[in-house]
């Protein structure tokens, strides 16, 4: 694997979580004279943070620190013009009282590429959502017992404790606790209507030192779902499937690439007219591709602000709503796809998908180099603005 060249780090601590990091990677800063750490608890003001600290020291449940994470990421929208669409959680034991105003979209928080994103639109659909919320524990259970009964019939009957999932014969089922992930993952969300005949979104990509790496409109033509399809995930597999008795029958509302949208990379240095309506219908000035101020200013401050949870890079999504013709916060990922970057820096994506995984995981490594680069470079140019200043 190659990486980019670094400066000299001059002992510059460097804060790694070491599950994410190939030890080739760490011993490449080392070289370059950067002081690896990957116990939080030694950090200081002056720490690069190359990946998301997770502050187990500190917190001991993962809900603390996605918890104080978003409590961070929302201080940013104080005074500024982008804010989050109406959003709220699940009790740890009851379907939510109040809801938004239909529609509204239930998503999965902590799924990527758009999976597990649903549209409810009428009260029927609804009602659906709340008959699965109350049964699905007891429904999913019988469900896996009859597929287990069937996939291993040789063994005889087998009967499987609903609370502990052993059976008679051996095997095991993994019992599933829906209300506790309704309460951990799930959000209703205010539905935005955004001002083209697509779903769309745009992806920011941002350095914690604050530069805005490359930004993408992401654009797809809305789908009804597909018999044929496979379906996974917890939720994915009883609200999107046809066959399913919860069933909610909407239509997709992703954007991402992953999922078969396409791509306009802002700042390109041309557009065809297809890209230009597009763009002019949300705002973004199609002579420049600039990503707009209000959503510029946003990235930037949780980039900066939240640098310790989320780590040297940051993919963040925004919506345009078409009634109030203002730019909404979706969603912020730590690791995110880097298709964006790739394309604005000419980096030909692998055409073999076996190679896929290892490209992507090479780049976004280097990308996190990129942003130690710019941290670095900043380091440096203050240092020497201090310089003059004192021989003035």
């Amino acid at each position: 694997m190659k990486y980019i060249n670094i400066p000299k780090g001059n002992n510059q601590k460097v804060y790694i979580d070491t599950r994410w990091v190939p030890e080739a990677y760490i011993n490449y800063l080392l070289e370059n004279e950067y002081d690896v750490i990957s116990d939080s608890s030694l950090v200081t003001d002056d720490t690069f943070f190359l990946t998301p600290c997770l502050d187990e020291h500190i917190n001991k449940e993962k809900n603390d620190y996605v918890s104080k994470k978003m409590k961070k990421l929302r201080e940013c929208f104080a005074g500024e013009e982008v804010c989050e669409p109406l959003t709220i959680t699940f009790p740890s034991d009851k379907f939510p009282e109040t809801t938004p105003s239909l529609p509204f979209v239930m998503k999965n928080i902590e799924e990527n590429g758009g999976f597990e994103k649903f549209i409810v639109r009428t009260p029927e659909q609804l009602n659906l959502l709340k008959r699965f919320y109350k049964e699905i524990n007891d429904y999913d259970f019988e469900y896996r017992v009859k597929s287990a009964q069937k996939s291993w019939s040789c063994l005889g009957e087998i009967i499987f404790d609903r609370i502990t999932g052993h059976s008679n014969k051996g095997i095991s089922l993994f019992i599933y606790d829906y209300k506790d992930i309704f309460h951990e993952r799930i959000v209703l969300q205010e539905y935005v209507e955004t001002p083209t005949i697509y779903n769309t979104s745009m992806r920011v990509l941002t350095s914690s030192t604050g530069e805005i790496l490359c930004a993408s409109l992401k654009y797809m033509e809305p789908s009804l779902p597909d018999e044929n399809k496979r379906y996974h995930g917890y939720f994915d597999t009883y609200l999107s499937d046809p066959s399913s008795p919860y069933f909610l029958g909407n239509e997709s509302i992703i954007s991402n690439t992953v999922a078969g949208g396409n791509s306009i990379l802002l700042r390109k240095n041309n557009y065809s007219a297809k890209e230009k309506e597009i763009l002019s219908a949300h705002n973004i000035n199609t002579d420049t591709g600039k990503v707009p101020d209000s959503v510029a200013r946003v990235a930037t401050k949780i980039a900066i602000h939240c640098r310790r949870e989320i780590g040297a890079i940051s993919g963040m999504d925004f919506i345009y709503d078409n009634k109030s013709k203002t730019w909404k916060f979706l969603e912020q990922h730590e690791f995110p796809m880097l298709t964006t970057y790739a394309q604005a820096h000419n980096i030909p994506l692998p055409e073999d998908d076996l190679e896929e995984c290892a490209f992507h995981r090479e780049l976004d490594l280097n990308v996190r180099l990129h942003a130690l680069i710019n941290y670095m470079n900043k380091k440096y140019s203050q240092k020497k603005d201090s310089k003059k200043l004192n021989l003035k």
